[in-house]
C-alpha cells in the first residue's frame, strides 16, 4: 500500500511475457483446428511446449507425427519481423535436445508471429527452410468454412512436454 509506482512497474515489466504465453496458447489452440487442413505440412497427434530436463532449453511449438516420424519445431513471437538468422539457427541448436525419433525423423521449422511479416523478411525465413504463419493468416483460416466431423475431433490427442518428459 502506498508503493503503486513500483507495482505499476513490476506490472509493466511482466507483460510481454504474459501476452508471449497467450500468444503461444492461441497457436497452438490455432494449430489443432487446422490439423486436417492442407495448411500445414502433415497431420500431428501431438502437439505442445517443449522444456529439457534441466530447463535450459525451451521451445514453444512441437508437433509430432509419431506414425510418419514427422515432426515441426516452432517458435512463437510477437514481432516475428525482428527475428534473425541466429534466432533460427538457435531453434534448430534447440530442436536436438528433443530425443524422439532423433536421426531418422523429418523435421519442419515454422515462426508463428503476432504481426503480419515484411516480404523481405519472410523472403529470408524461407529460404533458411522456415515456413512463416502470421496471425492473420492464421486466424483467417481458422474461419474458414472447414468443420472437423464430430468423430475426428474428438480423438485428437494433445500433450505438452513438461521438465522431465524425455519427449
Amino acid at each position: 500500500i502506498g508503493d503503486e509506482d513500483s507495482l505499476i512497474r513490476k506490472i509493466l515489466e511482466g507483460l510481454p511475457t504474459l501476452r508471449g504465453r497467450a500468444f503461444e496458447e492461441l497457436v497452438r489452440s490455432l494449430l489443432l483446428r487446422k490439423n486436417d487442413t492442407p495448411f500445414l505440412p502433415f497431420r500431428f497427434n501431438r502437439i505442445g511446449a517443449f522444456w529439457s530436463r534441466r530447463g535450459d532449453v525451451e521451445m514453444d511449438i512441437v508437433a509430432l507425427d509419431d506414425g510418419g516420424g514427422k515432426v515441426l519445431f516452432g517458435e512463437c513471437k510477437l514481432a516475428g519481423h525482428k527475428v534473425t538468422r541466429a534466432d533460427i539457427q538457435r531453434l534448430r541448436e534447440k530442436a536436438r535436445h528433443v530425443k524422439w525419433l532423433a536421426g531418422s525423423r523429418q523435421e519442419y521449422y515454422a515462426l508463428f508471429s503476432a504481426v503480419t511479416m515484411p516480404y523481405a523478411a519472410r523472403a529470408a525465413l524461407a529460404a533458411e527452410g522456415v515456413i512463416i504463419y502470421d496471425l492473420p493468416q492464421l486466424l483467417a483460416q481458422a474461419n474458414a468454412v472447414y468443420q472437423k466431423p464430430e468423430e475426428e475431433s474428438q480423438n485428437g490427442t494433445v500433450l505438452f512436454f513438461n521438465r522431465g518428459d524425455k519427449g
